[in-house]
């Protein structure tokens, strides 16, 4: 698989054909469904309020000098991404957040074929060194032959940690499952009210199937603490649009 990018003129031409990347796959499948149960739970939303009071866009000269530093890793094969047929990253539309004075998060949409927003890879980086500490991407792709459903994958600095179905329906289970389902079922216990949020998602036009993968990737990292897992998810989902997500996160904690 070659590495590809889409850019625009305004960023600049990137030298950056003909990487060759490796792609990862599972060790093996989990034969667990997964329920995501809802409680109320106002913390979640304290939690998007102060990711959003506490981080702040880049700076254009900021962005401009960690992007070329996020290219040169690219260029040089160090980053191991996982792009598929048709994918590319959009360098274009890339975005820096400072998430706090320690810590600064740099990402870049991935889209192309099936893969749908907030896919993106996401360079954390150390402020006072400079230096990337991880490299997250997160990829939503609808199923080619069936729109309602699709697969959220995640890898953490190139190791898989998350890879789901996820149904319109809600349900979410591992790939090459279906077989197996009466094996048991997982309850993860999402403090916050699930159904009033995927609800009020969908009245602003995103897939069903994608809200229940958001669900699944950002359900364990979101329900202890605003971790870097959280904060990746908070920022992806804002990246649909931070106003919805924070309407929506009010919404589900009414009672």
């Amino acid at each position: 698989m070659k590495f590809k990018i889409l850019a625009r003129a305004t960023v600049g031409v990137l030298a950056l054909t003909g990487v060759v990347l490796t792609q990862s796959l599972p060790a093996k499948d989990v034969t667990t469904q997964i329920r995501i149960v809802s409680v109320d739970a106002p913390d979640l939303e304290e939690k998007v309020k102060a990711f959003q009071e506490t981080s702040s866009e880049l700076s254009e000269e900021k962005l401009s000098l960690l992007s070329t530093s996020i290219f040169d890793q690219l260029g040089s094969g160090a980053v191991t991404i996982h792009l598929p047929a048709e994918a590319s990253l959009q360098v274009a539309d890339i975005h820096g957040v400072e998430i706090s004075s320690e810590k600064t998060m740099v990402q870049i949409p991935i889209r192309g074929g099936n893969v749908v927003e907030p896919s993106n890879l996401s360079f954390f980086v150390d402020t006072a060194s400079g230096a990337t500490t991880n490299i997250i991407e997160v990829q939503y792709v609808t199923d080619a032959k069936d729109s309602s459903r699709g697969r959220v994958t995640q890898w953490d600095n190139g190791r898989i940690i998350l890879d789901k179905l996820v149904t319109a329906d809600g349900r979410v289970s591992s790939p090459g499952e279906a077989a197996s389902l009466a094996t048991g079922v997982q309850e993860i216990q999402l403090k916050f009210n699930w159904g009033k949020f995927n609800a009020c998602l969908a009245s602003h036009g995103i897939a069903a199937w994608t809200i229940g993968a958001i669900g699944a990737a950002c359900g364990i990292a979101c329900a202890a603490t605003l971790g870097l897992g959280c904060a990746v998810c908070i920022a992806s989902i804002g990246g649909i649009s931070t106003g919805v997500i924070t309407n929506c996160v009010k919404r589900a904690n009414r009672r």
